[in-house]
């Protein structure tokens, strides 16, 4: 697809968020009918991301070691430990029983939360593309469930782009997934509300995020604020959540 000087600005314009509202939904709309456009749009925002994570690979590589090393160290605890753990396995068996028993612990935010959480799908990935296997990795894995892993290359990435929202975005949600909603909260107040594309899912997902740790009075204000938004994206949901808040 020959990519044309306005289309490289309006690329540049929706990656960035610096759309309103119409356009975004009408840029998206063009994405949805047209796989030439999304894909050239793909590729741009890999290049973009393959230039400023430029020398990353080695950050990353130190990331994974690490890692390795922790595994190697805990298992050697694991063999030194054996009996003990055994010992306090019995332990457990003997207090599961009535744990078991009892019905699981649940707050009026999670309930409410895990009825209007959706997923977010991730960015589209191009097969085979090698220009950013950071991000190329870090979308695959979370598409795959795989949020532990899909959030180290994320923070990877955010040590050079500290201010890009997109990484912010993500990293968010895979807070949210491994159940620790207060550094998804952290993550979300990164982002402007403002901005027309992340500034507005990062609103909901932070009102959610909210939620499920069950700030309710700090939910509600946010929920407000977007269901009082005429042409907040989220505006149906919020109304709703409002409604069915104690």
């Amino acid at each position: 697809m020959e990519i044309s000087e306005t289309l490289m600005d309006r690329m540049d314009s929706y990656l960035e968020g610096n759309m309103s509202d119409t356009e975004t939904k009408a840029f998206e709309m063009e994405l949805d009918s047209n796989p030439e456009l999304a894909s050239a749009l793909a590729k741009h925002r890999e290049t973009i991301l393959t230039i400023q994570s430029v020398g990353l690979q080695k950050d990353l590589a130190k990331v994974m070691e690490r890692n390795r090393e922790r595994e190697k160290q805990k298992s050697k605890t694991i063999s030194i430990n054996r009996n003990l753990i055994a010992i306090a396995a019995s332990v457990v068996l003997l207090l599961g029983a009535f744990f078991f028993l009892r019905p699981a612990a649940t707050t009026p935010g999670l309930a409410l939360y895990e009825e209007l959480y959706q997923k977010d799908p991730g960015l589209p990935t191009l097969m085979g593309a090698t220009d950013n296997p950071i991000f190329m990795d870090a979308m695959v894995s979370y598409k795959e469930g795989d949020y532990k892993k899909a959030l180290e290359s994320l923070d990877v990435l955010k040590i050079a782009n500290p201010q890009n929202d997109t990484l912010a975005f993500y990293q968010g949600l895979c807070h949210l997934e491994l159940d620790q909603p207060q550094k998804s909260i952290q993550a979300f107040e990164q982002i402007d509300p403002a901005k027309p594309v992340w500034g507005v899912k990062a609103e909901w997902y932070r009102a959610l995020a909210l939620l499920k740790n069950n700030q309710l009075d700090q939910a509600k204000v946010i929920l407000q604020k977007i269901a009082n938004a005429k042409d907040h994206r989220y505006q149906r949901e919020a109304t709703q959540a409002l409604e069915k808040l104690p």
